[in-house]
């Protein structure tokens, strides 16, 4: 039960408990409280046991109130959104995650709506088969893509590449934008300066149906022949997967705060996605490549990810995977073998990943919003 006013509410049918909660909500509405705003989070959980992050929550001042999640797939998402609606606590801004969130603040005629566009939503739950290829269901969604874009006061999505996509599918989206990644604690990510004498391989978290998994092994079958490599998967509970199948040969059940050790002791990191998935490809941050640079991690990527072949490029901290698999394996060991690129892929961290400096950010625009 919310005790007290807001100046911020936080709204997101997803879960807090699992890793994208812990390690990108968490930590925004942790931030913004310790800058001054009054903060309440409201959440769909599919774990019971909240006991230990209501108190961690509570003695920062975060106010949270907890719904069901409720049934996967279309109907529980429709089911999540008008909870959601019904339940809003009052708060003079809203600070929307995804497209379901900011419809559930329209219906229950919020305003101040911060519409965090975490990617296309529609376009990537059908790639990774969470939707069904149903006509009803894909204009449903897109009607839901317009009602948040038509109401937003502001809006700040992960990468620049799918700003202009959105203005596109919907001309009346708010000029007010900010680009935020997914980012990641600098101080939990600390930097370590030397990488391991021994190539490690580390694959991180849950590979979705975003992820070209074919490719990923194909790539490593040729990365062990070219340059002898171990290969480790470390993901959350939260995984449908048991194996990959791509040639790891550890694999580690870890929660959030065990994964900057084993990033620690990786030379590099890994993220190949499917080409063949429109221009969704033009939203996507991953988690796991904020955290490697942190920690002072190469990656390896394929082409197209948001924004990160440039990044990556431009700062010689990444390898982007071609045509040629050999051609990225030569660059990857150039790059583990120069010394200076733990330093750099930390210095790409702090200027273009840092947690801190993403909420400084939010709270700029509910500075704006609510001047």
């Amino acid at each position: 039960m919310m005790r007290k006013k807001l100046d911020i509410l936080y709204v997101t049918h997803d879960s807090l408990l699992e890793g994208i909660g812990m390690s990108q909500i968490v930590p925004v509405v942790i931030g913004l409280s310790k800058a001054g705003w009054r903060v309440g989070v409201i959440s769909c959980e599919k774990i019971s046991d909240t006991n230990s992050l209501q108190k961690k929550l509570a003695d920062i001042g975060v106010q949270w109130k907890i719904l069901k999640f409720g049934r996967i797939g279309a109907l529980g998402g429709l089911g999540r959104l008008f909870r959601l609606s019904i339940n809003l606590p009052f708060a003079k801004a809203h600070h929307c995650r995804g497209d379901l969130a900011a419809v559930a603040c329209v219906l229950g005629r919020r305003k101040n709506i911060l519409w965090d566009v975490r990617g296309l939503w529609i376009d990537q739950k059908l790639v990774i088969g969470s939707i069904r290829k149903n006509a009803v269901v894909i204009w449903s969604a897109r009607k839901l893509e317009r009602i948040a874009s038509v109401n937003a006061t502001a809006v700040t999505t992960l990468t620049k590449a799918v700003y202009p996509v959105l203005r596109r599918r919907n001309p009346q989206i708010t000029k007010f934008h900010e680009v935020i990644p997914t980012c990641t604690d600098l101080e939990k990510f600390s930097f370590q300066k030397n990488l391991p004498s021994n190539r490690n391989l580390l694959l991180s978290g849950v590979f979705n149906d975003y992820y070209d998994l074919p490719a990923t092994r194909d790539f490593i079958i040729e990365l062990k022949l070219l340059l002898p490599t171990s290969v480790t998967w470390c993901h959350g509970h939260e995984a449908k997967r048991d194996y990959l199948g791509v040639g790891e040969e550890v694999i580690k059940v870890l929660q959030q705060d065990e994964m900057q050790d084993e990033i620690a002791k990786a030379s590099f990191g890994i993220a190949i996605c499917k080409k063949d998935i429109g221009e969704s490809l033009a939203g996507v941050m991953p988690t796991k490549i904020a955290e490697f640079l942190a920690v002072g991690r190469p990656v390896v990527i394929s082409e197209g990810i948001g924004d990160l072949e440039d990044l990556l490029l431009s700062t010689n901290t990444g390898v982007v995977v071609r045509e040629s698999y050999a051609v990225a394996i030569d660059e990857l060991s150039k790059m583990l073998n120069d010394p200076g690129t733990p330093k750099r892929c930390r210095d790409l961290a702090e200027s273009h990943f840092s947690m801190e400096n993403a909420v400084k950010k939010y709270d700029e625009i509910f500075k704006e919003l609510l001047r």
